[in-house]
């Protein structure tokens, strides 16, 4: 596969994952966020996000990490460009950031710096983050420092 299949494969794996929940949300109705906030994540929702999880750490693995340009498409898409469309996709955006720390090391200083100033105007309140996203903003500062 070459650098454009693969990031459409990654940008792929999102896209089906939101679909996915809007789907979930139509067969729903209405009152799913009350009843998610009452009862949790439904058993479906679980379901999908696993199998997010799972699709995308396959595709991170089958990375070429050799490639910095698709290293930094690849970063930038998951840190600043992939967004949910409710809280709980959201959350499961954020909690993929993780998977980019694979990545990092092969940023240039230059890409790991725009990446960094746009990863921290996203995430202003730094100590609201989840504790892998900060790892993947202190690994950021450090590929940003060379």
């Amino acid at each position: 596969m070459d650098r454009e299949e693969q990031f459409a494969a990654l940008r792929q794996c999102y896209e089906d994952y939101l679909d996915g929940c809007r789907q979930r949300a139509q067969v729903s109705g209405p009152m799913r966020s009350l009843t998610r906030l009452l009862t949790g994540s439904s058993a479906m929702d679980r379901y999908a996000m696993n199998q997010f999880f799972t699709a995308l750490q396959t595709l991170m693995e089958d990375l070429d990490h050799e490639d910095p340009q698709l290293a930094a498409l690849a970063t930038e898409y998951m840190l600043l460009t992939a967004e949910g469309y409710d809280s709980e996709s959201r959350l499961a955006f954020q909690a993929a950031e993780s998977l980019t720390l694979g990545l990092l090391d092969q940023l240039t200083r230059e890409d790991a710096a725009r990446i960094l100033a746009g990863y921290t105007a996203r995430y202003p309140r730094r100590r609201f983050l989840l504790p892998k996203q900060k790892e993947v903003l202190a690994a950021l500062e450090r590929a940003a420092q060379g």
